[in-house]
């Protein structure tokens, strides 16, 4: 079946980086998030840092979550970020894990260290 996720804020963008937005990014993607639960998309891609207030207003909204970095990985360009952990506590119902696992010198332990550190910190 199809699925359709609306974009909120980037996890790239700090306070006052959004371009012709005023709002804090957590605050411009809880509204968006509110936007797609009225209108009935299956979910949206956020930071994680995000996720747990969103799920107070609309639990049923599933969560993507970029920008997560697993401890003692550089965050790179990433300005929102979290930890595996930290992602799965908040409510996240997928998260995206891309450089860390590409640049890995082993990318298979990475990946095994990701879903270890999503169980406990």
């Amino acid at each position: 079946s199809v699925q359709l996720l609306g974009v909120t804020a980037l996890t790239s963008f700090a306070p006052n980086e959004m371009p012709g937005i005023s709002k804090e990014p957590k605050d411009f993607a809880k509204d968006l998030a509110i936007l797609a639960y009225d209108v009935g998309l299956t979910g949206i891609v956020c930071a994680a840092t995000d996720v747990a207030e969103i799920k107070k207003i609309a639990p049923s909204l599933k969560c993507l979550c970029p920008g997560i970095r697993p401890k003692n990985t550089a965050t790179q360009d990433q300005a929102r970020i979290a930890t595996p952990y930290a992602a799965v506590q908040a409510g996240a119902d997928w998260l995206v894990v891309g450089r860390p696992i590409l640049e890995a010198q082993d990318p298979k332990a990475m990946v095994k260290s990701i879903l270890a550190e999503m169980q406990s910190e």
